[in-house]
């Protein structure tokens, strides 16, 4: 099935409408996960399915504290985490403009700040070179390991370069949550040997030495 662009972000403000954000908050949310939807990225249409994409009932607009003439913070207050960073965005333009750098912290988010290359490539699009880092929780099991300890940890970086910009967006892991979403979505099976369940790790335990047991 195909739907045009237009189609699809019908779909998303009529999601994140569902979901009690504002019509500020949706425009915003929408234009990130848009990007992914087109970038072909797990971290598009998935995040609004199966990643906490409700509102939180006690969100409120994020805080901006100009910390130095370079530094600003954000404080998200549990408000979705792409539409703070939305927030950021803005700040870290504004900063590098009048100060040529800007180096700009979001915390106290709900959900997830999803492609993060959008916000890259934003600042790349005005001529900046923009990186980024996200944290996530605990979901990756070290090499002969069963319980998760690493997250996938994002990063981003784009350049300009002639009309246009180059962009590095990548995971630290064989898959995201948005991958493991779209692959339940689609019913598609994973990877051996990048997950394990419940019956991978009774695999193990039985493969332990008994001295371990």
């Amino acid at each position: 099935m195909k739907i045009t662009i237009p189609q699809t972000q019908q779909v998303i403000d009529a999601v994140l409408a569902s979901y009690g954000y504002s019509l500020e908050e949706r425009g915003a949310i929408g234009d990130v996960i848009l990007y992914g939807a087109l970038s072909g990225s797990s971290q598009g249409l998935p995040k609004l399915f199966g990643w906490r994409i409700e509102r939180d009932p006690t969100a409120d607009k994020p805080a901006v504290e100009h910390t130095s003439a370079t530094t600003v913070r954000v404080d998200g207050r549990r408000n979705n985490s792409m539409y703070a960073c939305s927030i950021a965005l803005r700040e870290a333009e504004l900063t590098a403009r009048e100060h040529g750098m800007a180096a700009v912290a979001v915390y106290n988010t709900d959900n997830s700040s999803g492609p993060i290359g959008y916000y890259t490539s934003a600042l790349a699009s005005k001529g900046f070179a923009g990186i980024m880092f996200s944290s996530a929780d605990p979901g990756l099991a070290p090499a002969g390991s069963r319980r998760p300890v690493f997250g996938t940890n994002p990063l981003a970086i784009s350049l300009p370069y002639r009309q246009s910009s180059i962009t590095l967006d990548m995971s630290t892991a064989s898959y995201t949550w948005g991958d493991l979403v779209a692959h339940e979505i689609s019913g598609s099976p994973l990877k051996d040997g990048h997950a394990f369940d419940s019956r991978v790790i009774r695999q193990l335990i039985r493969q332990l030495p008994r001295r371990v047991m």
